[in-house]
C-alpha cells in the first residue's frame, strides 16, 4: 500500500508538471518518475475519476493521462497573446521527443524557443549565436521574442554578459533584413555580427 500510495504522489507530482502525460514524455525523467513505475498508479487513479485517459494531442502515439482540471484549461484554449520561452533541455520542451508535426530543434544545451501563444516566434542556438526566426521581419511579435536575451542577463544562476549574433536563418547577421528589428533592441553592429551586452 505504501509502494502505490507513493507512485500516486509521484504520478500527481508529474501532472502539476506537464499537465499531460504520456510514455516518450517521461523517458527523460529519473527511473522512479518513469512511465512504467507511474503507468499502474495512473489507470488506478483513472478508475477513482481522478485521471482522465485519451487522445488529447494527435502525434503521441499510445494512452494519454490528465487531470480533469487540465483538461478544462485546454478546452479553454491557451491565451494567444502570452509570451514566454523556455530552453530546448527544459523539462517542459517537448524537443527531443520526437513527436510527428513538431518541428521543433535538438534537445541541446545553449538552444531557447520563443513562443507567441501556441506558434514558436524565434529558435536561438549556441547561446544566442546562431537565430532562426519563424516569422518575418515586420511580425509584431517579433520584438517581445527578442526579450529571451535580457531575461538571460538578469537570472540569478550563470547569467550572461553578451550575446553575439553571427547568423540569422542561415544569413550572416549584418546582412539579416532582421537586423533592424535587433538594432532597435539595443543591439550594435561590429565586425562579426550583432551584439547585445548585459548594462553594468
Amino acid at each position: 500500500m505504501d509502494r502505490e500510495e507513493l507512485a500516486r504522489d509521484r504520478a500527481r507530482q508529474l501532472l502539476r508538471r506537464y499537465g499531460v502525460l504520456f510514455r516518450e514524455l517521461l523517458e527523460r525523467e529519473l527511473p522512479p518518475l518513469r512511465w512504467a513505475a507511474v503507468f499502474r498508479a495512473l489507470r488506478l487513479m483513472e478508475l477513482s475519476g481522478e485521471v482522465l485517459s485519451g487522445r488529447f494531442f494527435e502525434g503521441v502515439p499510445g494512452v494519454q493521462f490528465m487531470s480533469p482540471s487540465a483538461l478544462a484549461r485546454l478546452e479553454k484554449g491557451l491565451p494567444e497573446q502570452a509570451r514566454y520561452w523556455l530552453a530546448a533541455q527544459d523539462p517542459a520542451s517537448a524537443c527531443g521527443l520526437g513527436l510527428p508535426g513538431l518541428d521543433l530543434p535538438p534537445r541541446m544545451a545553449g538552444t531557447h524557443l520563443a513562443f507567441h501563444g501556441a506558434r514558436l516566434v524565434l529558435v536561438s542556438k549556441a547561446r544566442g549565436r546562431e537565430l532562426e526566426f519563424r516569422v518575418g521581419p515586420e511580425d509584431p511579435s517579433l520584438p517581445a521574442s527578442l526579450e529571451l536575451f535580457p531575461a538571460h542577463f538578469r537570472r540569478e544562476h550563470d547569467p550572461w554578459n553578451v550575446v553575439r549574433v553571427a547568423s540569422i536563418n542561415g544569413q550572416p547577421a549584418r546582412a539579416s533584413p532582421y537586423k533592424a528589428a535587433l538594432l532597435v533592441r539595443g543591439f550594435t553592429e561590429e565586425y562579426r555580427g550583432l551584439v547585445l551586452r548585459a548594462r553594468v
